[in-house]
């Protein structure tokens, strides 16, 4: 480039002139020798200034990029580096490999099918495109610093590459770097030379060092400029960390809690700036320990300014590194050499190892960086990587040993790397043959647990569990990882090398040292005199044990693939075992002797271990050494001389016994440590490797000993020596019930040896038959779904159950009506259960049975379970059958068998009969097996009916009789002891395969004579003895049945007759239940003629009630007309839920102050909401109990040592359980009569007022000159008749004669007038948010229209929930919500006796006001007007709610007509002609709002100003809809829809441009009022208790319903009737002075509604269909608060608004006023803070990663509940942790909608508390 006449375009500071200068003369000398020392110069001046915060930001923005730019233009040797470096991105050959880099709680997916391993992930992109979308995969979330394999041909089995990256040209060859530009090859390598070397030296050096010489200004280091910096730890809380920034530097809360946020982000943050000698004090002060025992301090150094703006410099430099190295793949080739060649200064050690033998001197921000940067820039090329794990390998041991004594996690450690390279079939093998990887690893871990090993060689951890030692501990056990990742490797037979078989016996044998230290870990001794006085600790031994399982599996792989290599591991193993010298004693049983140890596994100074790992290993080879060579071998003679064969049977045996003794309670005293290890030993994930691997073990010793001798050992180890000796002299020390359940252990022992051969090599079986028994097992216990059958299934090394695979074989897949999916095992597979199914636990075992047992009866059999039919042994334990035949087998059984049926035996019990029936039917099944195998002899069916048991033994039980095996099992059916019946079955089923075995031996022609003719009448003889017990059985049932039903009957009797008068209560109770249902008043008013009619002179009779009430605590019953009070608890909350505007609602304070509560939106912002759970009581008794759960509370939190943070209610704001349903509520809502019951006993009074003259008088009361004054006063009457002209004067008296005669004057109660005002204060406090203590509640204005708006807006939520739901009007609400409307009407209609009446009469001014006279202004003097109207509020006939206007116009306007206290008359001719004005005026605003089709459609296309003007048409209205005559006197010349609706646009200035048609407009004003209609409905038949039609009852057409309601309402059932001259008038006159429908047009062609209408309803936010891209979406979201692109670490949605929260996090907590109890200010969440402007204190968020939906109700309470995200098997999975592919279940996501809408939040979120109190404390306020 030609840079000589282009050098004076940059126009540098005068610092950066030498390195401009440098780079022109080094880019035409091209010597870059003295490159790093000018650079170090110009940077020790610049980078200061360039990080100096005093200075301004744009200023350190400007000298930061000039540093950066540079050292691009020296690189790029252009004036425009950039696209320099765009060329070279674009020349770059198409990427072989993905390599996308994972950011935090981004979505990862693993081919269950084609992965190597878990490990090998993709990204989402690369699996949308891959084959693997169509496989079975995972799905889950990474933790940031790994890549994508996609194109890693060593990560996939198949399908390596998904669609862009396989087109990538695998056979480029060419070097990368030849695409380079010429010279930037050598200018790339002194460039990165020199930022590496720059950046470790600044970042490694310690707190206290200085700056090289090279970097030091004098300037800037003469100042007094530092700063004390604080560095992270993973061990102080956030809370001490703040509060100790509080106490230690000054800051304020948010202050600290910002710095300690940047702290555990970044790993140091910078907490104060100035002189040093400031500094090093604060820095002291911080490093104080909280208290004595604290084992670390809180760390700060203080450091000058020069050197912390070198540091942040060298992240920037690592910053653009890692950009740079990306344009180009020769630029990364270029880095990759650099890095990992040795350095100049220090031989042998290159930068990269330089860089990660310092990892732990970094921060947290700093390791990020280097890993990411060695991610980029090494892992993408095979050949870099390759030699980067070479040398991890190198270093490994030193990196370990840093790691293990550093403080941080070890996600931001070197170590964690590993995974990418030791995961790399080619690199581990390469590592493992050449570099001794395996024994490098282990040595890593071995050297860390020198320290705990006792005087025998064995780790301890008894005395040490707490210490910082057992913490390095733990952080070195992480080395077990890295082993799995290397030894997952294939390594299969052809490729073992002579060097790679070397390698691996080292680090086998190296393992062996581990498994040592291991051997006889935690043992224990019994104790019997006294309690063990503190726990032994046992936990990590098991947890070496569950981490070293994979491994142990991995390494017994890798041998059986070499027959040399596991004959050497064999051997080397039989070196490691302990050698012990065992003392024996000669036994003798049968007649047969053997020495067996003299070890009592209970004795009090006898200690066993239950970790045998060696042992164990030793079981797993053997399965798979050639079938000629055993424990007796040759080769392993110089180890058997001192390793005898007992010896490998006393250790196993040792653990079995112990077992039995714990199950015998002979362990008790020795705490619960002891039976959570046994526990775990027989645990899932434990149980392969222990408990499995000892019966292995006992089975393989048991091929190779002589019979006798084997049974002999297992006998005398069970300490049963003396049972089967000649007499009972020598009966062993243990109690009858000890050696009875010790008995019966033995034998299932045995049962186990013989009988469990679904095991590899053991049995001739396949994978898939061992999986499938498994699941049988399981399923005959219960039915499962599949989370929880997987859950219980034994995993391989890949954490693969092969569930999925063979389930469906065995059982049947169902779905509940939820979704979720359950497996039943299927029929004709219960026959391979197995009653002695050797993973089962004695629960899992009893369930088991009694479900089989359950199954058979049901299908008409008997309850016999016997063992199924097993499959043969492998040629290695087919010896194991000798112990069936043997004469000391045969001996047990002959004894056993005879104490059944002996008159007198000291051991005798009906499970030892089972287990010996089960060893007989095992044996029969054996027999088969040589019959078929050509051995016909049956040498046990022969065996049993010869042997007679010893002479002396048999003589003492059974007199002279001499019985065989088989006359014994003849006499125990006949044996008085034998009592239990499913035993009986099983006898007889024993005898019956007995004679089918027999005969099949008489039918060959076999020795079996002697007993011909026992063996013929077998059959007989056993089914006449099974007849016999049936039917004995049967007689003794039905005996006993007769006895319980006659007791039954007569308690069912005496219960009646104490109860005579509570069934006539009942029975009184259901006729009135009966008179009051919807179907029965259907069925009566089906008779009639007449349509019921709830309004007006037509109004039909109220329905009959009979209110009786329960007192659901003194369970005294009242009627409505009692003098006692009866109550309903309630609960009464704020609402958002039908906010008809999400942007509005989300900007809103708890209070509004802009928001009329008398004038409501019609955007319904805000809500009071309420609700009741129906059930009764008296006021009185309601009163003891409320105080008495008030005095329980209070005691409760003095009680607390800590903050109650979980607490069910608060009863601070009153809030309380239901004593019956333990429904949540905070005060009480009392029963009152109903208007229109009382009313229909008189004959309803006449009034000849029609719409027009009523509207006349309402528009005089309206005026401000007349009833405005006058208000104030009792009866305005007299002063409006002034005024008025004489036929309103007229009309007005005969209107105010009516309403006054209409009224009802009942007096309430004092106890009813107190409940009354309680109520109120709790609506007027939860409406306006304010605590319930107001002493002048009733003298607040606000407090009329808090009611009615409260009732109107739980109406319209009724509504919603019922349209929801796709359900009918009526009938279809739960009984609790319909007493909640009619109680809340009800209290409406009776409130205003304790308001004061002026309130009232000013709020019904107001209304009308704004109706009838829009023209003139509300004053806005009086009290009253002002709080009720705010001055900012308009009052636009667009933004008022129609029926919260209908509610409050309703129950206040009788009060202008009534000289004193007033009463709401219950459908008179008043609600009437109020629904009809009302209707109109909601009609008019559906007008206004609406756009016809062809507006709609045109508006996105045209411009207003340009769309063509069409004339108004009219159409005659529809034939189909029928007119129906109103008793409102309509008029003749009623004027048309398009006639209104034209009127109406043309009054406000927007002129309709388009064609309307009459029948358009009115099937859009029937659909679009209907919402307003139903309120209205369900409104007046609770006021005035008039039955619907039974058409409302169905579901119906918008029309139909329309009409029907009309009907019913009595008002015109046509829209175009509702408009008379009159009301059009009031509409236009309300149009035309209404400045905001002006002030929307000005910007519009229509008034900008707030409101859509029809009213939707409003829903949840939409969710994808795929979880993953939630889990994508969340992944990309970063911290509001943070500086960077910082990930959220607690994503949180929130399912309302849709906006996604930093939750949980103190980044973004925010500072209420007045939240806690004190009323100081207090920090809460994201998520609490959003539910308070969002919810009104009700928030429904799902947290992403975790998969869980929060439920929030307030501050303090919250509860999880699982994410409406379900698998293919219908389940949740929370946490992500079973990983399958989740999609949105529709149902689940429905039903957390609707508990939503009909505010079931609360509720739910205090049930669950209270079901789980002092289970899970959360504080729910830092969400």
């Amino acid at each position: 480039m030609d840079m000589g006449n282009n050098s004076m375009s940059i126009r540098p500071s005068v610092p950066n002139d030498g390195i401009i200068s440098y780079v022109y003369g080094a880019l035409l000398s091209k010597d870059f020798s003295n490159l790093e020392q000018v650079l170090h110069h110009n940077w020790a001046v610049l980078v200061p200034q360039a990080f100096n915060k005093e200075i301004v930001a744009e200023e350190r923005q400007a000298l930061q990029s000039q540093l950066i730019y540079n050292i691009e233009l020296f690189l790029s040797q252009s004036l425009t580096p950039k696209e320099v470096f765009a060329k070279l991105k674009a020349g770059n050959a198409p990427d072989l490999f993905c390599g996308r880099a994972f950011r935090n709680g981004e979505p990862t997916y693993s081919c269950r099918d084609c992965a190597y391993d878990p490990t090998c992930v993709l990204c989402m992109q690369c699996f949308e495109k891959s084959a693997h979308k169509s496989h079975k995969y995972r799905i889950n979330t990474s933790s940031g610093g790994g890549y994508c394999d996609c194109g890693d041909v060593d990560a996939w089995k198949a399908f390596p590459a998904c669609s862009e990256h396989g087109k990538a040209a695998a056979t480029d060859n060419q070097n990368p770097e030849s695409r380079l530009p010429e010279g930037m090859v050598q200018r790339a390598e002194v460039l990165f030379q020199c930022i590496l070397r720059y950046s470790y030296q600044v970042l490694s050096s310690a707190l206290d060092a200085d700056l090289p010489d090279s970097l030091v200004e004098k300037n800037v280091l003469a100042t007094d400029s530092y700063c004390t910096m604080l560095l992270n730890d993973e061990i102080h809380t956030y809370e001490q960390v703040i509060s100790r920034l509080i106490k230690a530097v000054g800051v304020t809360n948010k202050e600290a809690v910002d710095f300690a946020t940047t702290v555990d982000r970044e790993g140091r943050a910078p907490v104060f700036t100035g002189p040093k000698a400031t500094c090093q004090k604060l820095s002291q002060e911080i490093q104080k320990k909280f208290n004595l025992n604290d084992s670390k301090i809180l760390e700060a150094a203080v450091m000058h300014h020069s050197f912390v703006s070198h540091q942040d410099f060298a992240q920037l430099l690592l910053k653009w590194l890692e950009e740079i190295i990306d344009y180009s793949d020769g630029l990364r080739k270029i880095f990759c050499r650099v890095a990992m060649v040795p350095d100049e200064d220090v031989s042998d050690i290159s930068l990269l190892e330089k860089i990660l033998l310092a990892d732990t001197s970094f921060w947290k921000a700093v390791r990020l960086q280097f890993h990411q940067l060695f991610m980029t820039g090494v892992f993408k090329d095979v050949e870099s990587k390759t030699q980067f794990a070479i040398l991890l390998t190198k270093h490994y041991i030193d990196l370990y040993r840093d790691f293990v004594r550093d403080d941080h996690y070890r996600t931001v450690s070197a170590t964690a790397v590993t995974v990418q390279v030791y995961t790399v079939t080619p690199i581990a093998k390469v590592l493992i043959e050449k570099h001794r990887l395996i024994e490098v690893i282990l040595k890593t871990l071995l050297k860390e647990s020198e320290r705990w090993k006792n005087d025998k060689g064995i780790l301890d951890f008894q005395s040490r569990r707490d210490s910082e030692a057992y913490a390095i501990f733990k952080r070195a056990q992480f080395v077990i990882h890295d082993l799995k990742y290397a030894l997952g490797c294939t390594l299969n037979n052809p490729q073992w090398t002579p060097d790679l078989q070397s390698s691996f016996l080292n680090g086998f044998t190296t393992f062996l040292e581990l498994l040592t230290q291991i051997q006889g870990m935690d043992a224990a001794k019994r104790f019997t005199t006294h309690h063990i006085e503190y726990e032994m600790e046992w936990e990590t031994a098991f947890t070496l044990q569950l981490k070293l399982t994979d491994i142990i599996t991995l390494f017994i792989q890798h041998c059986r693939t070499s027959p040399e290599v596991l004959v050497s591991a064999y051997t080397a193993i039989l070196r490691y075992m302990p050698k012990y010298t065992i003392y024996t004693n000669e036994i003798t049983i049968a007649g047969h002797s053997a020495n067996c140890c003299v070890f009592d596994v209970g004795g009090p100074e006898k200690c066993v271990s239950i970790h045998l790992p060696l042992h164990r290993l030793l079981a797993g080879l053997n399965h798979h050494l050639p079938p000629d060579v055993n424990y007796t071998s040759p080769q392993f003679a110089p180890m058997n001389c001192q390793l005898q064969l007992f010896n490998l049977l006393e250790e196993p045996l040792r653990i079995q016994v112990m077992l039995a003794q714990i199950y015998s309670e002979m362990w008790k005293r020795n705490g619960y440590s002891i039976q959570s290890q046994m526990y775990y030993y027989m645990y899932v994930k434990c149980r392969p490797e222990m408990y499995d691997r000892d019966i292995q073990l006992i089975q393989s010793v048991a091929a190779v000993m002589e019979p006798d001798s084997f049974l002999i050992h297992v006998i005398h180890k069970y300490t049963l020596t003396s049972i089967f000796q000649n007499s009972d002299s020598q009966f062993t020390t243990l109690s009858v019930k000890q050696t009875t359940e010790i008995m019966r252990e033995m034998l299932q022992l045995l049962i186990i040896i013989l009988g469990e051969r679904y095991v590899e090599g053991v049995g001739k079986v396949t994978p898939q038959q061992i999986v499938q028994r498994e699941i049988i097992h399981l399923l005959a216990i219960s039915r499962s779904s599949h989370s929880d059958l997987d859950k219980n299934m034994p995993e391989d090394v890949n954490s693969e159950t092969q569930l999925e695979n063979y389930v469906r074989e065995v059982a049947d897949f169902t779905r509940d009506s939820t979704g979720k999916g359950m497996y039943t095992l299927m029929d004709e597979c219960r026959a391979l259960f197995n009653p002695c199914f050797y993973h089962y636990s004695k629960a899992d075992q009893s369930k088991a049975e009694d479900s089989q047992k359950m199954f058979r009866k049901n299908s008409g059999l008997d309850g016999a379970l016997p063992i199924p039919f097993t499959p043969q042994w492998t040629e290695r334990y087919s010896s194991v059958s000798r112990l069936f035949t043997c004469d000391v087998m045969l001996h047990v059984i002959h004894t056993l068998l005879s104490n059944m049926v002996a008159k007198r035996s000291r051991i005798r019990s009906e499970s030892h009969l089972e287990k010996v029936l089960h060893l007989i039917t095992l044996a029969l099944h054996e027999d088969k097996h040589e019959f078929a195998a050509g051995n016909k002899s049956l040498p046990f069916t022969n065996a049993a009916q010869r042997y007679k048991g010893s002479s002396l033994y048999s003589s003492e039980r059974l007199g002279s009789r001499e019985l065989s095996i088989l006359d014994l099992l003849n006499e125990c059916q006949n044996s008085e002891h034998v009592t239990h019946a499913p035993l009986k079955d099983l006898l007889g089923y024993v005898l019956k395969y007995f004679s089918e075995v027999a005969s099949m031996g008489h039918e060959c022609g076999g020795s079996i004579v002697t007993k011909k003719r026992s063996t013929e009448n077998l059959d007989s003889a056993a089914q006449a003895a099974i007849d016999k017990q049936k039917a004995l059985r049967a007689k003794k049932a039905a005996k006993s049945r007769s006895k319980i039903i006659e007791k039954m009957m007569k308690a069912q009797q005496k219960f009646m007759d104490g109860a005579a008068d509570l069934f006539q209560t009942c029975n009184v109770e259901s006729e009135g239940a009966k008179e009051t249902t919807p179907m029965d008043c259907s069925d009566s008013l089906a008779e009639e003629s007449k349509t019921p009619v709830a309004l007006g002179p037509n109004k039909s009779a109220a329905r009959p009630h009979l209110e009786n009430y329960v007192c659901i605590l003194c369970q005294d019953a009242s009627t409505i007309d009692d003098d006692t009070t009866v109550v309903y608890s309630a609960f009464v909350q704020r609402s958002t839920v039908l906010s008809r505007n999400s942007s509005h609602r989300n900007t809103q304070e708890d209070t509004p102050t802009d928001v009329s509560v008398l004038l409501v939106p019609s955007e319904l912002s805000h809500g009071v909401f309420t609700t009741t759970c129906g059930h009764a009581m008296h006021a009185s008794c309601f009163k003891i109990y409320h105080d008495s759960v008030v005095a329980r509370e209070r005691r409760r939190a003095q009680r607390a040592l800590f903050q109650y943070l979980n607490p069910a209610f608060d009863f601070d704001k009153g809030e309380f359980f239901c004593p019956l349903c333990e429904s949540i509520a905070n005060c009480v809502l009392p029963v009152l009569p109903c208007a229109g019951r009382k009313d229909s006993s008189q004959s309803p009074p006449v009034c000849a007022v029609n719409l027009s003259n009523w509207l006349k008088i309402l528009t005089q009361l309206a005026q401000p000159d007349s009833a405005m004054s006058s208000l104030e006063d009792n009866c305005p009457i007299p002063d409006l008749a002034k005024v008025a002209a004489d036929t309103v004067y007229t009309n007005l008296m005969e209107l105010y004669d009516f309403l006054s005669s209409s009224a009802n004057q009942t007096e309430l109660s004092e106890e009813m007038a107190t409940t009354v005002v309680k109520f109120l204060s709790t609506i007027f406090a939860v409406g306006k948010n304010k605590k319930n203590d107001n002493p002048d509640l009733l003298e607040d204005p606000e407090i009329a229209p808090l009611i009615w708006n409260t009732t109107a807006y739980t109406i319209q939520v009724m509504e919603q929930v019922i349209r929801s739901d796709n359900k009918p009007l009526f009938g279809h609400l739960s009984l609790r919500q319909e007493m909640c409307m009619s109680l809340l009407v009800r209290f409406l209609s009776v409130c205003h006796k304790v308001i004061p009446q002026n309130y009232v009469k000013s709020h019904c001014q107001v209304l009308l006001h704004g109706l009838l006279s829009p023209g003139q202004p509300v004053s806005q003097t009086s009290t009253v007007n002002a709080a009720v109207l705010p001055a900012q509020r308009s009052n636009s006939i667009i933004d008022i709610d129609a029926f919260h206007y209908l509610v409050s116009l309703c129950f206040s306007l009788p009060s202008l007509f009534s000289s004193s206290m007033y009463t709401v008359s219950a459908g008179s001719m008043n609600e009437q002609y109020i629904l009809h004005l009302v209707l109109s005026v909601h009609m008019a605003q559906i007008m206004l709002g609406y756009q016809t089709p062809a507006a709609s459609s045109s508006h996105a296309t045209s411009a207003p100003d340009q769309s063509p003007v069409t004339p108004v048409t009219q159409e005659p209205p529809s034939s189909s809809f029928n007119t129906a005559v109103s008793s409102m006197d309509v008029a003749e010349d009623s004027i048309s829809l398009v006639e209104v609706f034209s009127k109406l646009h043309s009054v406000i200035g927007a002129p309709c441009e388009d064609a309307v048609t009459e029948s358009a407009l009115e099937n859009h004003l029937i659909t679009a009022s209907l919402p307003f209609l139903r309120c209205a409905a369900f409104l007046f038949s609770n006021l005035t208790d008039v039955a619907a039609p039974p058409a409302l009852h169905a579901l119906c057409s918008p029309r139909k319903e329309y009409e029907v309601i009309t009907k019913y309402l009595d008002v015109p059932n046509q829209p175009a009737a509702l408009f008379t001259s009159e009301i059009l008038t009031i509409l236009v006159n309300k149009c035309t002075n209404d400045k905001s429908i002006a002030s929307s047009i000005s910007k519009n062609i229509r008034p900008v509604m707030p409101v859509e209408y029809p009213l939707k309803i409003n829903s949840l936010i939409k969710l994808p269909d795929d979880y993953s891209e939630l889990i994508n979406t969340a992944s990309r979201f970063t911290c509001p608060n943070s500086t960077g692109s910082d990930e959220s670490r607690t994503p949180t949605l929130c399912l309302v608004c849709g906006e996604m929260l930093c939750s949980q996090s103190y980044c973004c907590q925010v500072e209420v006023n007045g939240s806690n109890s004190r009323g100081r200010q207090e920090a809460i969440g994201a998520a609490s803070s959003h539910t308070k402007v969002c919810g009104a204190g009700t928030g429904i968020y799902l947290r992403v990663r975790q998969c869980q939906v929060v439920l929030l109700a307030g501050k303090s309470k919250g509860c999880f509940i699982p994410a409406p995200y379900v698998d293919d098997y219908g389940e949740t999975d929370i946490t992500l942790r079973r990983g399958n592919p989740l999609k949105l279940c529709h149902t689940a996501y429905r039903d957390l909608h609707r508990l939503w809408l009909s505010h079931g939040v609360q509720e739910k979120v205090a049930r669950s508390t209270a079901s789980s109190s002092g289970q899970f404390l959360a504080d729910w306020r830092h969400l």
